[in-house]
């Protein structure tokens, strides 16, 4: 299989940096086709990793792509999955945020993690002006960098897309009203990240 790249893709490096390596149970949340899942297994053995995604489609192929006893696909809105709740050390989340309401969604996953663990989300945001047309042309530099002078071309997921609602100052407030210490900070390409311990 050819290596995919884009710019969620580009990111899971920074995510998957913050697994434990002791984690037991890892939560996927809009795993997609499973692009998070080798390097999540790299680094933490053994672990159970569990997807959820709404869209079957790349369900179908994450199983038949990433086969083993190790993992689970799960298709659910992560909003009323049957997840127990402190039942997990790290939960990750890319380019899935946007699709959801954000309060709603960082409470879910706050509650499904154990003390102690780690969550980290990496997102859209919909930026205003002036800050768009400074994170914009960083963003297509950052873009062109990594497709024309490094000779990547971007892989189109299948699942579906959706426009971010929130402004990236709008992110930043709900994350430290809901995620008290978190840490948020914009990304190139359009993106942020959340990253948090949970006491």
């Amino acid at each position: 299989m050819t290596e995919r790249w884009n710019t969620n893709i580009h990111y899971q490096r920074l995510m998957v940096r913050a697994v434990p390596e002791t984690a037991r149970r890892v939560l996927d949340v809009g795993c997609g086709v499973g692009t998070l899942v080798p390097e999540v297994r790299a680094k933490a053995p053994g672990a159970l990793i569990v997807g959820v995604d709404l869209h079957e489609e790349s369900l179908r192929i994450a199983r038949a792509e990433h086969p083993g006893p190790d993992l689970a696909f799960v298709r659910a809105d992560v909003l009323a999955a049957p997840l127990r709740d402190e039942s997990f050390d790290a939960i990750l989340s890319s380019a899935t945020a946007h699709h959801l309401p954000l309060e709603a969604a960082l409470r879910r996953m706050a509650a499904l993690l154990r003390p102690g663990g780690r969550l980290v989300v990496v997102a859209l945001t919909r930026e205003r002006l002036p800050a768009a047309l400074l994170w914009g042309l960083v963003g297509a530099v950052a873009y062109r960098w990594h497709t024309w002078a490094r000779g990547r071309r971007k892989w189109e997921h299948p699942s579906p897309l959706a426009d971010p609602a929130l402004s990236y100052r709008q992110v930043e407030a709900t994350v430290q009203r809901v995620l008290p210490g978190a840490r948020v900070r914009r990304l190139a390409m359009w993106r942020y990240a959340v990253t948090w311990t949970k006491p």
